[in-house]
């Protein structure tokens, strides 16, 4: 079958380095290796940056943008509402943090109580969702979270496009025996920072390890010696440190926040996933004691976590080469 578009056009902030920018390099990245014609566009007002260093090696160059017939236009979700310029290129809207979206701004206020007790500001806001725009645009979903989301908000059936963590610098690294990493807990200081705080004060007999300031190197190392990763923060997105934390050795904790309430996204065993309800603080501490007690066997039964994250950057191409090739869209990857 040959190409669905002559050109794809992938807009990105140039010289931002988080999981998202790093993802629309992977789609270019699978684009081009797959055969297709695929450049990264940078968003206006980013092109005078310095492209990130750590992404040199995905194959994915830059070119100007032409809205000409044949070409498809792929923009992140914090760009949804620019789609509406494009009269000929084919308009695609990669739905990667669903909740950072301003068109989707107010929304934070009824979907997640936690989130006015955990030092998170509101998402900068928009104006609201242009619900035509939005039928009429490919909606791509990096979570079946949002892919839900759409599904409630626009009756449009996006489809499913995630991402793909890299196991090469884990599988470098010596990784320290779950039961001699003794008891240290890593998290992520930007997120649920003041829960992490409150729950620091119920285990002072833990070490825990804020991921800040670290370069990709230092961050695995890091990893590699902590025995839990703890995320009690809200997931717009099927998030990169949890599935990194896996490759690493340390046995993954999650609240059922966003995609976190989402099995498919964050396939971790139920006890591994915390509701947020009021207690959840208490009870994430009951769950630390309890793996640090049996690290061995908290950590053996996310092996399957573990190998679905080595399988994802398959399941990544393969998701490319229906959307972008074959032109079948409207799944939610329940098959894949």
């Amino acid at each position: 079958m040959g190409s669905r578009h002559d050109r794809v056009y992938v807009y990105y902030p140039r010289g931002l380095r988080t999981g998202g920018p790093e993802a629309l390099h992977q789609l270019v990245d699978s684009l081009r290796r797959q055969g297709e014609d695929a450049f990264l566009v940078a968003v206006p007002g980013s092109e005078d940056a310095e492209r990130v260093a750590e992404y040199a090696h995905y194959d994915a160059p830059e070119a100007e943008v032409r809205d000409v017939a044949g070409a498809a236009v792929v923009l992140p979700e914090v760009w949804f509402t620019s789609l509406s310029v494009f009269e000929h290129a084919t308009p695609y809207c990669w739905w990667l943090s669903i909740d950072n979206a301003p068109v989707f701004s107010t929304d934070w206020q009824y979907r997640d109580p936690w989130r006015p007790v955990t030092r998170h500001t509101p998402p900068t806001e928009g104006p609201g969702l242009d619900i035509a725009l939005g039928r009429r645009v490919h909606n791509l979903t990096q979570s079946h979270y949002a892919w839900a989301y759409l599904f409630t908000r626009l009756g449009a059936c996006g489809s499913m496009l995630s991402d793909h963590t890299d196991p090469a610098p884990y599988d470098a690294l010596d990784l320290v025996a779950p039961g001699d990493r003794g008891p240290t807990v890593a998290y992520n200081p930007a997120k649920a920072d003041l829960v992490t705080e409150v729950l620091a004060g119920l285990l002072p007999e833990v070490t825990f390890v804020p991921l800040a300031g670290l370069t990709r190197p230092e961050l695995a190392a890091t990893l590699a010696s902590s025995a839990v990763y703890l995320d009690l923060g809200f997931h717009p997105g099927k998030d990169r440190l949890p599935r990194e934390a896996a490759l690493a050795g340390a046995t993954v904790v999650v609240a059922r926040r966003g995609a976190g309430a989402y099995h498919a996204d964050t396939p971790l065993p139920a006890e591994h996933r915390l509701l947020p309800t009021e207690d959840m603080v208490e009870r994430a501490a009951d769950t630390v004691r309890a793996i640090l007690a049996d690290p061995e066997t908290h950590h053996a039964q996310q092996k399957d976590y573990r190998e679905q994250v080595r399988g994802e950057r398959v399941r990544f191409d393969e998701q490319v080469r229906r959307i972008f090739v074959e032109g079948r869209l409207g799944e939610d990857g329940s098959g894949s």
